[in-house]
């Protein structure tokens, strides 16, 4: 017995407690949330993302892929996101206008650490649709003349008016009173 004891104190396998181990090991939890919203030409939306980061870490926020701005997570950890919708831009918590085509979804996320000290990654899909516009054209074609009917009608009828004035506003005199000239 007394082999057993030296030979698990050598090999270390002697009685500690687990909080002075770390066993269990601390769990990484990363966390993922994502959203989706339209925002009209001259409106704006806020978005408050629903995976809290850890208070006052650094999150980095792209846009389409390519970086876009750097953000500090709240004393509690949430992160608001106001976005502001421009002819044709897209513009995060009062950022850099970027630059989006109507009806396309466009991505944001916001990456950093939680609580746990795992990664957050927050997806926010933005899409701006196209702005109602008043066409009259019936063709896909361009409408690239006058309208030449209307001011043809138009001046035919200052013509007869012009016509019909002279015409009436002269002195009416018998035959017998015109002087003819022999």
């Amino acid at each position: 017995m007394g082999v057993g004891v030296v030979g698990a104190a050598i090999l270390g396998l002697g009685g500690t407690t687990s909080a002075s181990s770390g066993y269990p090991p601390p769990t990484n939890v990363s966390t993922s949330c994502s959203t989706s919203q339209s925002i009209a030409v001259g409106t704006s939306a806020t978005v408050k993302v629903s995976c809290h980061f850890a208070p006052g870490t650094t999150i980095t926020v792209t846009f389409n892929g390519a970086t876009y701005a750097t953000e500090t997570a709240s004393g509690t950890g949430s992160f608001t996101e106001n976005f502001a919708a421009t002819d044709p831009h897209i513009a995060l918590n009062g950022g850099p206008q970027a630059a989006t085509s109507y009806g396309t979804t466009n991505t944001f996320v916001a990456t950093g650490l939680n609580v746990a000290g795992g990664g957050n990654v927050a997806t926010t899909l933005i899409t701006v649709p196209a702005p109602a516009t008043a066409s009259t054209a019936t063709s896909g074609l361009a409408f690239t003349g006058t309208d030449i009917i209307a001011l043809v009608i138009s001046s035919l009828a200052l013509i007869a008016l012009g016509f019909l004035v002279l015409t009436f506003s002269r002195r009416w005199r018998p035959v017998s009173q015109l002087r003819r000239t022999t």
